[in-house]
């Protein structure tokens, strides 16, 4: 018989046969969001209008993380690093709760835009879900 606990033996087996990551490695949430940020600060940098007080609640309100999140992944299929906004922001649809609405709250006219609504949004998900999910850390 081996000297050797059985706990440790145990969980030895179970780390092997564990699933790995598939796809990319495992990230902690501000890293994913600290990926978009770095994606939407590249040139050329459009001009951008201000939020109106409408769209800052809309895009601040922890009820609408889920609906905002759709909008935005829609919208990535219109701009060039789309691709890469939206593979990282797909993550998020795991841990949001569903939306009681499925109408889009707000527009997006152009990547100006775009950047300006979703840095207001980035700084949503940082508040609300990596500060307070266990998923990510």
């Amino acid at each position: 018989m081996s000297s050797l606990p059985v706990l440790p033996l145990f969980l030895l087996l179970l780390a092997l046969h564990a699933p790995r990551a598939q796809g990319r490695p495992l990230t902690t949430c501000r890293e994913l969001l600290s990926e978009i940020e770095n994606i939407l600060k590249k040139p050329p940098v459009p001009s951008e209008e201000p939020l109106s007080l409408n769209e800052q609640f809309i895009l601040k309100n922890n009820s609408f993380l889920k609906i905002n999140l759709d909008t935005f992944l829609n919208a990535t299929n219109n701009f060039t690093d789309g691709d890469k906004i939206r593979t990282n922001l797909e993550v998020f649809k795991t841990v949001l709760p569903t939306s009681t609405s499925k109408e889009n709250l707000f527009s997006i006219k152009n990547w100006g835009d775009f950047r300006t609504k979703l840095r207001e949004y980035l700084g949503t998900l940082k508040k609300w879900v990596c500060n307070k999910s266990l998923l990510f850390r």
